[in-house]
């Protein structure tokens, strides 16, 4: 316990520090967070004890739901989800990713990533495994190496 933290108030730092689905308090880095996390214990406590000049936000910051995601995150039971693979509908893919991801150059991305998918799959060589090697292997001893030819 370095930090001298809980797991919630773990979580309180990392929502402070910002995160995927919130922003973050502008002018409050990594040192300060911590130190102010230590110090009052709460991102409620934090925001009580800075000045409204102060509380400036980069994005939105709904911390409240945000801690709520991770620490009680709605978790679906992997016995009741049944995977089904299908061909890819390029069409879909790209129109999700140009109109609501806008990234763009989807059409030839997807192709290579198509073809590779449908080519040959480079084959998988398993090695003994040895508990009394304390060693770490070479990718060599893994995966067979052949010479290529250009």
């Amino acid at each position: 316990m370095k930090l001298k933290m809980s797991h919630e108030q773990f979580v309180d730092l990392c929502i402070l520090l910002g995160c995927d689905y919130s922003g973050k308090i502008r002018g409050l880095g990594p040192k300060k967070a911590l130190r102010m996390m230590q110090e009052h214990g709460s991102i409620e406590r934090i925001l009580g004890a800075l000045s409204p000049q102060k509380q400036t936000f980069s994005g939105d910051f709904p911390y409240v739901a945000v801690r709520q995601l991770f620490l009680q995150p709605d978790v679906v039971d992997v016995k009741s989800v049944e995977l089904l693979w299908q061909e890819v509908n390029k069409e879909a893919v790209v129109q999700f990713l140009t109109n609501e991801k806008h990234i763009k150059k989807i059409d030839v991305r997807l192709d290579k990533l198509c073809a590779r998918g449908q080519s040959k799959k480079r084959k998988h060589v398993t090695a003994p495994v040895s508990p009394s090697s304390d060693k770490q292997k070479k990718m060599t001893y893994y995966y067979a190496v052949k010479k290529s030819v250009t």
